[in-house]
């Protein structure tokens, strides 16, 4: 009896609602999608065109489509980064950082002329 009870139990704890888990952590691939630059204009871009990939030994690697003519913050390449609270290092450039689900914003003072710069995991 006890083994039916714990059966329908872990059934029932298993459905899809439950096992959605909201990946806080920066680790994994971004598609940069928007970045908005002070009073600039707002350049959107294209999911894959560019990609930022946060690996677990603290390294950046960023790969830009041959069909982007520039790369906001960072170009094609490979950098050191790493992180304290709601603040990241890149390359010696520090910057806000902020992950809502599937969004990462990096930011750099944007109500002052600063940018913002927004990207969406896909992987």
């Amino acid at each position: 009896m006890r083994i039916l009870i714990l059966s329908i139990f872990l059934l029932v704890s298993c459905s899809d609602k439950n096992n959605i888990i909201e990946d806080k952590t920066i680790k994994g691939t971004w598609s940069l999608t928007k970045h908005e630059s002070g009073f600039s204009k707002i350049k959107d871009f294209n999911i894959s065109k560019i990609l930022w990939t946060f690996n677990k030994n603290n390294i950046l690697e960023i790969k830009v489509d041959n069909s982007v003519t520039s790369s906001p913050l960072f170009k094609k390449g490979k950098y050191t980064y790493s992180i304290n609270k709601n603040r990241i290092l890149i390359n010696k450039n520090e910057f806000d950082f902020l992950i809502d689900k599937n969004t990462l914003i990096i930011s750099d003072n944007p109500t002052s002329d600063g940018s913002k710069t927004t990207l969406t995991r896909i992987k």
